[in-house]
């Protein structure tokens, strides 16, 4: 609670600036003694949990979303699209209030970006390489949208911030909901840096 009334202040000057380049990333939390985990095949089948959020401009936490670690990527974005902490819609097309959501290779499918652009915002996603050469050709990103797409380096940087404390860091807690208070905390520090 303490958290959604510090997002609405921070919200309530500049919005259209800080909601302009929202950008989506999934992290793993390594385990100590959690229940609610899965072996993850590409991780050195090790059990795991997932975390996915999605952050604003300036890298402050709008969705999180914590799962075991075995779930695919594109099912979290879209649980975590529906349930974000503020209203992201943008109201206008034009390109003085254009927003984009940013994303890397995993999320290069057509579901995601029609989901996007339900609510205004233009997606700007990483095509896969594995396509073939043909399909790749008519598929490559702009030199705009490249240099837009640099900015998606922000959501690095918070998973950063975020596992920079120890809490936070390893996953010690059974309860999903445990962990999140701990991760909430962690956010708060960081929307606090921001404001």
């Amino acid at each position: 609670n303490v958290y959604l009334q510090l997002l609405n202040k921070y919200f309530k000057k500049d919005r259209s600036s800080k909601l302009k380049y929202l950008s989506v990333d999934t992290s793993f939390i390594r385990n100590q003694c959690s229940s609610n985990v899965a072996f993850n095949g590409f991780v050195k089948k090790k059990r795991l949990s997932k975390l996915s959020m999605i952050v604003d401009s300036n890298g402050v936490p709008i969705s999180a979303l914590i799962i075991a670690g075995n779930h695919n990527d594109q099912k979290l974005f879209f649980k975590n699209w529906e349930n974000t902490f503020i209203e992201i819609r943008s109201a206008s097309s034009n390109n003085k209030h254009k927003r984009y959501l940013l994303a890397d290779a995993i999320y290069d499918t057509n579901k995601v970006r029609e989901t996007i652009k339900t609510k205004n915002i233009h997606p700007i996603i990483w095509y896969k390489k594995y396509k073939s050469s043909s399909l790749l050709k008519n598929k490559i990103l702009s030199l705009q949208e490249k240099k837009i797409f640099k900015r998606r380096i922000i959501i690095e940087n918070c998973f950063s911030w975020v596992f920079q404390n120890q809490r936070t860091n390893k996953r010690f807690d059974k309860s999903n909901q445990s962990y999140l208070s701990f991760l909430f905390m962690a956010f708060t520090r960081i929307l606090l840096r921001r404001m």
